[in-house]
């Protein structure tokens, strides 16, 4: 507890800290959401400010490593899926930024998107039995790495389509946090609770800058990165014996309300035979 209380406070710190350089630099840059047409905001609002979230959310994990401890322990007895996490957060993250800079077709923005849940796949993020409330535990077999890929990349664009107004799209990523904090302390999983933590306290430094009237937005750079580490956070919790059916349906019902827009809007555009991208 103590461990993810520290993480809660120096990720907090950091993006705080971190939000304001970097809408100085995203003004100067020009990288800006202009007003008009459906946006709600009136005037010039810097993007970029997923990057202080980012880096909030690394420092206590990177600060594990000059720490003697039972979390740091977990976490680097796993080399592999650190590496997973961070690779794979930064691949996200890079490819956000990008897309809020110059801008990203659908299809090469989904494509990475599928890159780095492949890589998180390949350092052991993977779902490949799931426990069904009535149905029992079932095997996945071959169907589990398109279902990881799957899970990661709808997560990711759950989070990235619902970031539309202030402190929206960090607010449901908040409490979807506190609630992997509250079900990994009930199963006695304190790796979960540190990164939930961590992930947390980051949003809330950056949430001070970004409550209406917001003076910068997270943009794909930290929609993007958020649904990344909630999506692989549920697979860390369904690695714990008992504990799959609550790790999945967490994040499933917690951003219910983005994943059910996502699928909807995917309806209209079908009926309307519009593009779905």
């Amino acid at each position: 507890m103590r461990a993810s209380l520290g993480a809660l406070v120096l990720s907090l710190v950091v993006a705080a800290a971190l939000t304001p350089v970097v809408r100085w630099g995203a003004k100067r840059a020009g990288v800006v959401d202009n007003p008009g047409g459906r946006r709600v905001h009136t005037r010039v609002i810097p993007r970029l400010g997923g990057l202080a979230v980012v880096a909030g959310f690394f420092a206590p994990l990177a600060a594990l490593a000059f720490t003697q401890s039972d979390v740091a322990e977990m976490f680097y007895a796993d080399p592999l899926r650190s590496v997973g996490l961070a690779v794979g957060g930064v691949i996200i993250a890079s490819l956000g930024a990008w897309d809020d800079i110059r801008g990203v077709r659908a299809w090469h923005k989904l494509a990475v998107q599928l890159l780095a849940a492949l890589v998180a796949w390949g350092c052991g993020f993977r779902m490949e039995h799931l426990t069904l409330p009535f149905v029992g535990e079932l095997d996945l077999g071959v169907f589990g790495l398109p279902f990881t890929l799957l899970w990661i990349a709808a997560v990711v664009n759950a989070m990235n389509l619902i970031d539309g107004l202030d402190g929206l799209a960090g607010g449901i990523a908040f409490f979807a946090c506190l609630t992997n904090f509250v079900v990994a302390a009930l199963n006695g999983n304190p790796l979960v609770m540190l990164i939930a933590a961590a992930l947390g306290g980051a949003i809330l430094g950056f949430l001070l800058y970004n409550f209406n009237p917001a003076t910068i937005f997270m943009g794909d750079s930290g929609s993007m990165f958020l649904g990344f580490v909630l999506a692989t956070t549920s697979m860390m919790g369904a690695s714990i014996q008992g504990s799959t059916t609550v790790a999945i349906l967490v994040p499933l019902i917690s951003l219910g309300v983005p994943i059910m827009d996502t699928l909807f809007a995917m309806v209209r555009r079908i009926v309307e035979r519009r593009p779905i991208f």
